[in-house]
């Protein structure tokens, strides 16, 4: 039974790694594209 509860463990931290992992890259992708518009919004002016 303990190992049940260790293995039901781990599987939990490894798909809290994984949605915060996303998370990170979803507003690294938000700034990228903000900079951007900010880019060429100076460039047309």
């Amino acid at each position: 039974m303990q190992v049940v509860n260790r293995l039901k463990s781990a599987v939990a931290r490894g798909k809290r790694r994984a949605k915060q992992r996303g998370q990170g890259m979803t507003e690294y992708i938000i700034i990228v594209a903000l900079i951007a518009v900010a880019a060429i919004a100076v460039y047309q002016f």
